[in-house]
């Protein structure tokens, strides 16, 4: 094995060999920038994805939030609510459209996800609401109805 040199265990070429890299014979394609990035592991924090976002209508920095965050908030939702699962999928929904909605107003005190799952929490409240009222007017029983016969001076 006579011209390699080994550092901290691995094979290293000697620096005759190496290609520098002013001499590369081909550019980074600035197109595949975002690929490069997740294939040598470095991510786009949430406030960078967001900003992008909220001042450019970045529709892969949407994607990108949506895809970290909404596996978590569907399990959060999910176990909340304890229904079926199109109406979790329904409250992630709105979640989402209120947290865009709300995007401006975010100061960033709290990390992105809490915001999100807070907001999740006040959407499955919501259901929980309308679901008590649903079952509130269920229950009531039917007011008395005089027969057809009876004039208004008679019912009274």
């Amino acid at each position: 094995m006579r011209g390699l040199l080994v550092q901290v265990g691995r094979p290293m070429l000697p620096r005759a060999w190496r290609i520098p890299p002013s001499s590369q014979p081909f550019p980074p394609d600035p197109r595949l920038r975002d690929v490069m990035e997740a294939s040598q592991g470095t991510q786009r924090s949430d406030r960078h994805l967001a900003q992008a976002v909220l001042l450019r209508g970045d529709e892969r920095a949407f994607r990108e939030l949506y895809r970290r965050h909404t596996p978590r908030l569907l399990g959060f939702v999910s176990r909340l609510l304890g229904g079926t699962a199109t109406e979790a999928e329904d409250v992630v929904q709105e979640t989402w459209i209120r947290a865009c909605d709300g995007l401006a107003s975010f100061r960033w005190e709290s990390e992105f996800p809490t915001w999100l799952m807070g907001i999740g929490l006040n959407v499955v409240r919501g259901c929980w609401r309308d679901r008590a009222q649903a079952e509130f007017i269920q229950a009531r029983p039917a007011p008395d109805r005089p027969g057809p016969g009876l004039s208004p001076e008679e019912r009274i």
